[in-house]
């Protein structure tokens, strides 16, 4: 009888030491995992090559399909000894979870630019100004949430951006479709070959803005900016997704977030 109790209490050793650990459980040993060091340096897919990262880390932003527990976490301020190469801080179980998100929509260097870094003062160029302002406030946290949402909303979504021809913007206008804000182009071309627009930016019922900025075609996007030199973090990004020359409406993504423009030729 002795014997097989010892059988079956192995087989149980056995089996709780196989059973493999939900990616929620991952997430919790990772992020509270011990050192004899002071603190982990935490790599992300931004720095190093996914192949190069913590198995634990990327196993857990290899299943999109558990991300909910992730944006569950995000709001967590319980720290760890995780920091981040050159800041000083150690990471929250929320900023981790952040980084985990970022790195599992593969949110591209383009979006985090012009949407990410919206509204965040940059001291120095660098990541300690996101960090700062995500530590501000709740609502800073709450509103970069947001804006990884959206991005998982754009990376997972079905809809082809199409791409742009000349023919489609050049001598037309385009109107933003908005309650609140004002912005419409005319697009041109000067008798030097250089592309400019007219444009009016502003809100309704407010002073509006209309300065003359330049504009080109880069496959899927239509960049309008306001140097003639081509800086891409300076300026708008319109995609397109559709035109209904019917109705006279584009259908597209300004900055990567959903809107629609009143569209005719001139």
């Amino acid at each position: 009888m002795k014997i097989k109790i010892c059988a079956m209490l192995l087989l149980c050793a056995c089996f709780l030491a196989c059973k493999e650990q939900t990616d929620e459980e991952l997430f919790d040993k990772f992020v509270q995992r011990q050192s004899a060091d002071e603190f982990l340096v935490l790599q992300t897919a931004d720095t190093c090559p996914l192949e190069s990262l913590d198995k634990d880390y990327q196993r857990i932003i290899e299943h999109h399909e558990n991300d909910v527990f992730l944006f569950e976490k995000a709001k967590s301020e319980k720290e760890t000894r995780w920091c981040i190469p050159l800041l000083a801080c150690p990471l929250t179980e929320d900023d981790i979870a952040i980084c985990m998100l970022i790195d599992m929509y593969k949110m591209s260097d383009d979006y985090f630019e012009s949407v990410m870094y919206e509204n965040i003062k940059r001291k120095a160029n660098t990541a300690a100004d996101f960090w700062d302002y995500l530590h501000e406030s709740k609502e800073n946290r709450s509103e970069i949430i947001q804006k990884i949402r959206d991005w998982k909303g754009l990376y997972t979504s079905s809809e082809i951006l199409v791409p742009w021809t000349e023919e489609e913007v050049l001598n037309h206008s385009f109107e933003l479709i908005s309650e609140t804000d004002i912005e419409s182009f005319l697009f041109r071309k000067d008798s030097d070959g250089v592309l400019l627009t007219s444009c009016n930016y502003g809100k309704k019922d407010k002073f509006e803005t209309c300065p003359i900025e330049y504009w080109r075609i880069e496959g899927c996007y239509l960049y309008v900016y306001p140097y003639s030199v081509k800086r891409k973090a300076n300026g708008i990004k319109i995609a397109k997704l559709k035109i209904d020359k019917e109705n006279n409406i584009l259908y597209g993504y300004r900055n990567n977030k959903k809107v629609m423009y009143k569209y005719w030729e001139n």
